[in-house]
């Protein structure tokens, strides 16, 4: 460290201060031979040198400068005293400015400490920003007016998006998985993405992911998320309700630096209803590609899942019939077996949590028997209120138990679904014109898998 510091290029730190105090007591000794050291005016010309020097040193030299400075001013007044040195330091007026000249040096280099730190700090702003300058200059040439223009009659003459309307127009006629499926073919297909992922909302800004397709060699280059709110495009694209892409966050935050792998975010709805199902995401694109026939043709495949999405849920509403209990309008034992296998599969390959709970009716045996399917019937519709539109209410095996499979819920989120059971059924059974003591519960959770 010393070697570091006291080289031939740092030396002059040190000479600075010896050669201005020399000429400091040169010009004294010519013009004021009589106040040697200047010892007799009230501002001494030693101040100079630390409010000078000091400042624009750099540490440690500030110290050593302002050090350098007091040690002469002692000497100078020790030497012009009648008395032995360790009586004139003992005499606390003949220290208090030589002590605050060290102080003052010591504060100034604390001072340009501070400053150099600040300065590095905006140096490296500045680099970024100028980085993210150069990115915007490179997309600006890609994309400029002329080019989108060009994009646009492209996009109207185009052979290849008169085969993405004729492809996307048969997503009419898939069923949810289908429909996913032919969705990710469409878009590996005419967007040439290597990395791309459907994300669906479970709750609020939950999202799983539906479907991917990521190369292999991809695989560990993107940071998926499990919240709306954990990227910045995502979330523009939700806020906004609309297609979002890298361009215009950067656009958008020119002063600030966003971090995000997502090159695009397109939102998918439910036609009928405008509520948002998920999002397209595309993780990776060649900058080429990165015009307005790509978004056009994700806007045009995202447009006809949409209108497929009303129909999709039509069907799984006339599928769950055949997979309902009939008598207590609760999913079937084998259904829920199917599922939670599923679900299982895909909180592992997601890292998502996965948790069931059964719920008991402890008083089922002392009902009267021809009211026990009721009782239960009702015990499934309070249930199926409470709970999410992505979890399963189910038949267990003994007819006075149901069981709930909740993906992307953890122990504490079990728990707290448990409370709204207990809050919300005493006004269930009022507004059913039951006893309050007609259905009494005890639960039983388990976390099939937590999340890494």
């Amino acid at each position: 460290m010393t070697r570091a510091i006291f080289n031939f290029k740092n030396i002059h730190y040190i000479l600075e201060p010896l050669i201005l105090i020399g000429a400091i007591l040169l010009i004294n000794y010519n013009f004021f031979g009589s106040d040697i050291g200047f010892l007799s005016v009230s501002f001494h010309p030693f101040w100079l040198i630390i409010l000078f020097i000091v400042p624009r040193q750099k540490y440690p030299f500030g110290i050593i400068t302002s050090v350098i400075t007091a040690s002469c001013y002692l000497s100078i007044s020790w030497l012009r005293s009648d008395s032995s040195f360790i009586t004139f330091i003992s005499d606390s007026a003949n220290m208090k400015l030589t002590a605050l000249f060290i102080i003052i040096g010591y504060y100034l280099s604390l001072m340009r400490e501070s400053y150099d730190y600040e300065l590095s700090l905006q140096l490296q702003k500045n680099s970024t920003l100028e980085r993210q300058l150069n990115d915007i200059k490179e997309i600006n040439l890609g994309m400029n007016e002329e080019d989108r223009k060009n994009a646009l009659k492209i996009f109207e003459t185009s052979t290849t998006i008169k085969t993405v309307y004729n492809a996307a127009s048969s997503l009419a006629s898939f069923d949810e998985d289908e429909l996913i499926t032919a969705l990710c073919d469409l878009v590996q297909k005419f967007c040439g993405s290597k990395a791309f992922v459907l994300y669906k909302i479970v709750e609020g800004t939950k999202m799983i992911i539906a479907a991917e397709r990521v190369d292999e060699s991809l695989k560990e280059s993107y940071d998926f998320v499990a919240n709306v709110n954990d990227d910045a495009i995502i979330a523009e694209s939700f806020a906004g309700a609309k297609i979002y892409t890298m361009l215009d966050i950067i656009d958008k935050n020119m002063k600030h630096v966003i971090k995000s792998d997502v090159k695009i975010s397109c939102p998918i709805k439910f036609k009928d209803s405008n509520e948002i199902y998920g999002f397209i995401v595309l993780y990776d694109l060649e900058f080429s590609r990165m015009n307005l026939e790509t978004i056009n043709i994700i806007e045009l495949i995202a447009s006809w899942t949409e209108s497929a999405l009303v129909k999709s849920r039509q069907m799984n509403e006339v599928k769950s019939k055949n997979i309902e209990d009939d008598l207590i309008l609760a999913y079937k034992y084998d259904y829920f077996k199917k599922r939670m296998s599923e679900e299982y599969k895909r909180a592992q390959r997601y890292n998502f949590d996965l948790s069931t709970l059964i719920v008991k009716m402890t008083n089922y045996e002392t009902l009267a028997p021809e009211r026990q399917p009721e009782i239960l019937r009702l015990l499934s519709i309070f249930l199926k209120t409470i709970v999410r539109d992505v979890d399963i209410v189910s038949k267990f095996k003994d007819e006075n138990l149901l069981s709930c499979l909740l993906p992307s819920t953890d122990e504490k989120g079990v728990l707290i679904l448990i409370k709204r059971i207990n809050a919300a059924l005493p006004a269930f059974l009022k507004n059913a014109a039951l006893a309050s003591d007609s259905i009494k519960l005890d639960y039983n959770y388990k976390v099939l898998f937590h999340k890494k």
